[in-house]
């Protein structure tokens, strides 16, 4: 994509984010309904770079002052709505199907040993930060359009005080 991009120089800044959104992230993030919650400094490296090259700033340009300056956010964040979306399907599913099965088996290994770690915790406690805890414990969300604006609303709420904290303790973006 790069390389396409490199030839046609008159695209927006925004029609290639649009781009790199709808097709190297969906890539970036394939199944990461499963495995989202890890960080993937990898993943991450790749999006920014992509951006520091859309803004045609040096490697070492700070990551926080790239995702301010095209507003955007980190692809963890994203793939947070990611996992809530497949948590939603989840619990639409027949109770016969496997995956079905195979959420309501971890949902009482947390029950049963609340210490032990799984998706299903991770799940519970991303909603608890959140604030949306009742939708864990009452397992369903009422309107899902509504609640996932909510979540990516919340989502966003999140980082930004995150990425304002981590500009106001850079001694790089002092001068700003």
């Amino acid at each position: 994509m790069n390389k396409y991009l490199y030839k046609y120089t008159d695209i927006s800044i925004q029609h290639r984010l649009d781009l790199f959104d709808k097709l190297v992230s969906p890539i970036l993030c394939y199944s990461s309904e499963v495995w989202g919650f890890i960080y993937g400094k990898a993943i991450e490296k790749v999006h920014l770079q992509f951006c520091k090259r859309i803004l045609g700033v040096k490697k070492t340009t700070q990551n926080d002052l790239i995702y301010g300056d095209l507003g955007r956010i980190d692809l963890k964040t994203r793939r947070y709505v990611n996992i809530i979306k497949y948590w939603l399907k989840l619990l639409a599913l027949n109770e016969k199907m496997f995956a079905k099965k195979f959420f309501l088996m971890l949902k009482i290994d947390i029950e049963t040993r609340p210490e032990k770690e799984n998706w299903c915790t991770l799940l519970k406690n991303l909603l608890n930060n959140l604030g949306l805890f009742d939708a864990w414990y009452f397992q369903q969300v009422g309107n899902q359009q509504y609640f996932m604006a909510l979540v990516k609303q919340r989502l966003t709420d999140h980082f930004i005080p995150n990425w304002n904290s981590r500009l106001d303790n850079s001694s790089r973006a002092f001068f700003l």
